[in-house]
């Protein structure tokens, strides 16, 4: 935890962001950098009924840990990605209630 998503991209260029932003996102955040989790899914986007080009999101699920580190980690990926030849991103951060997440059955506190 953190787990960030990403979606609408090329597999190869999260494979190859997977090499430093953990790196960075813990330099910024101090949170150990094994923690954090990068997972590409593949979507197909549509739009009167016919495929269409869509747009990257990164969807980053976390506890909470202000807004300066959140500006800060939206930053960081936001140039990642736009180092790999995307011109647009959305970086949406889902907070997690602490009493509603558990790890083994039990809260995570």
């Amino acid at each position: 935890m953190p787990k960030i998503i990403f979606k609408g991209f090329s597999e190869s260029v999260v494979e190859k962001i997977s090499s430093s932003l953990p790196h960075n996102l813990s330099v910024i955040t101090n949170i150990q950098e094994d923690w954090f989790t990068l997972e590409y899914v593949p979507v197909k986007y549509y739009s009167k009924g016919k495929e269409t080009k869509g747009y990257p999101v990164v969807n980053i699920y976390w506890f909470d840990r202000g807004l300066e580190l959140q500006d800060k980690m939206a930053l960081e990926i936001t140039k990642a990605v736009q180092n790999e030849g995307y011109d647009m991103v959305d970086v949406i951060f889902n907070v997690y209630e602490r009493r509603n997440y558990y790890e083994n059955g039990e809260h995570f506190y």
